[in-house]
């Protein structure tokens, strides 16, 4: 519980120091929080974007981590490399090829399409 209030005051100072709009919701039993930004112009969504790595960034250094029931997707996967490892990352990478030998399903999503090929 300690590491989860660290982390929710943590995000909820560094969002509101840089003006942004945000809801909290998610499922506070198990301190898995959706923080949402909601940027009101261009400058705001970059803004959130950086701010967005910082709190990541922050989470793994407790131990935590990025995503759980909604996946990492395009958008999160460099930071799937920051929370496992490259080693990691490429045992990933050769349960997909196992999976997918044709490589059609989710090309990019996950990791880089590099890992693929050094498996």
């Amino acid at each position: 519980m300690k590491k989860f209030m660290e982390f929710y005051k943590f995000t909820c100072s560094l969002i509101k120091q840089n003006n942004l709009d945000y809801v909290v919701y998610g499922h506070i039993g198990n301190s898995h929080l959706h923080f949402n930004m909601l940027p009101k112009t261009e400058e705001e969504l970059k803004l959130s974007r950086k701010l967005y790595g910082e709190i990541c960034s922050f989470s793994t250094n407790l131990g935590g981590t990025i995503s759980a029931e909604h996946g990492i997707g395009k958008f999160k996967r460099q930071y799937l490399l920051e929370m496992f490892g490259e080693e990691n990352i490429l045992q990933m990478a050769k349960v997909k090829r196992t999976l997918d030998p044709n490589m059609i399903l989710n090309l990019n999503n996950m990791f880089d399409q590099k890992y693929l090929q050094m498996v």
